[in-house]
């Protein structure tokens, strides 16, 4: 059975309710001149009567079975909602903590590059220094041979 919406069922039942009324108006007067023995149509108004009777209570019995489909659907749709809630708690926590991981990781990355920095700096000035005392040396050796030269001439 296929849910139908609120709408539907208020316009079904407005149509049973003019029906019902409908049919109590004709079966009151029908009876009397039935009882008189004038009108022989009380038997199909007591019928239709009857139908609508019996439309109501199905109609009634829809409506019933409705709810429960739709109380069943939402069941379903509420575990599902708690499935995912649980699901995506779980997610949530595991986000922070691979952000925290991220975080972690910049931030050894930030300290790795300043240590390479630090070391890139201090070869530097070593490199420096060592060019200057090869030039020391270069200009002593220099000047003591140039000296040697001198002194033997």
């Amino acid at each position: 059975m296929s849910i139908q919406t609120p709408n539907n069922y208020k316009n079904q039942l407005n149509s049973l309710i003019q029906n019902f009324n409908s049919s109590l108006n004709e079966i009151t007067t029908s009876f009397t001149d039935y009882k008189l023995g004038i009108n022989k149509d009380f038997l199909k108004d007591k019928q239709n009567f009857n139908s609508v009777k019996a439309s109501i209570a199905k109609l009634q019995n829809n409506i019933q079975t409705n709810m429960e489909t739709v109380y069943d659907k939402l069941v379903d749709l509420n575990d599902k909602i708690s499935k995912l809630d649980e699901d995506n708690a779980s997610l949530t926590k595991e986000t922070s903590t691979l952000n925290k991981q991220g975080l972690a990781a910049k931030g050894e990355l930030t300290d790795q590059k300043f240590v390479t920095d630090q070391i890139f700096t201090q070869n530097i000035i070593l490199l420096v220094l060592i060019i200057i005392n090869i030039g020391v040396y270069l200009i002593k050796t220099y000047k003591s041979h140039t000296t040697t030269l001198q002194h033997k001439a």
